[in-house]
């Protein structure tokens, strides 16, 4: 449970990077690293 507990704004910031990337499919410069 304590690894998660660090792992997590990493998770939330991956999981918002996804949602982000899913939204705008057309726009491929809004996420460079994808």
């Amino acid at each position: 449970m304590k690894l998660f507990r660090i792992l997590d704004p990493f998770t939330l910031t991956l999981i918002t990077v996804v949602l982000l990337a899913s939204f705008f499919p057309a726009k491929g410069d809004f996420v460079p690293f994808f």
